[in-house]
């Protein structure tokens, strides 16, 4: 129930001689970032309390919503593929028995209808995915403060008997 807030200031990467300094054990500039952490160095020392928050689990959530769009509209592309087959059909087919010379179309048309189903399927369980992981993804604050509230725990699933769920703190 704590209300906190949080101030993110954005540096530019800092240059070739200021990095070389701090990779050979003097420290870096407050609020400069580390190439190879990606992560801040340091909060302003001026202002305690503050730190910077950064986020490493976010990299799976935009690669599952990249994954999870691109097969979500390639799905869409058979589904109109399918569509369009079928109502060819539905001018051939009378109540819904098809002549012998339409067979292989007839077929053709399944074939796409179950693989748009199974992408778009697979195109919405990406997102959904995507966005679990992004809303669940650890934060870390460095700076002079860590917050003991934030929570440490990640996403939890469960199976029992006529029960299946997922949980994740905030």
């Amino acid at each position: 129930g704590e209300k906190q807030s949080v101030v993110l200031e954005l540096d530019a990467e800092p240059a070739a001689p200021a990095e070389a300094a701090g990779a050979h054990g003097a420290p870096a500039p407050a609020g400069l970032l580390s190439r190879a952490s990606g992560a801040a160095t340091s909060a302003s020392p001026s202002e305690p309390g503050t730190g910077t928050k950064t986020s490493s689990g976010n990299r799976g959530a935009y690669v599952s919503w990249a994954a999870g769009g691109a097969a979500l509209l390639v799905g869409t592309g058979f589904g109109a593929l399918a569509y369009k087959d079928k109502i060819d059909l539905d001018k051939v087919c009378k109540s819904s028995v098809c002549p012998a010379s339409a067979q292989d179309r007839l077929k053709s048309a399944n074939t796409l209808a179950t693989i748009s189903t199974v992408l778009v399927g697979a195109g919405a369980a990406g997102l959904v995915l995507g966005t679990i992981w992004f809303a669940s993804a650890k934060s870390s604050t460095t700076g002079a403060v860590r917050s003991p509230t934030l929570a440490q725990t990640g996403p939890r699933a469960w199976i029992g008997v006529g029960q299946a769920g997922f949980a994740t703190d905030f």
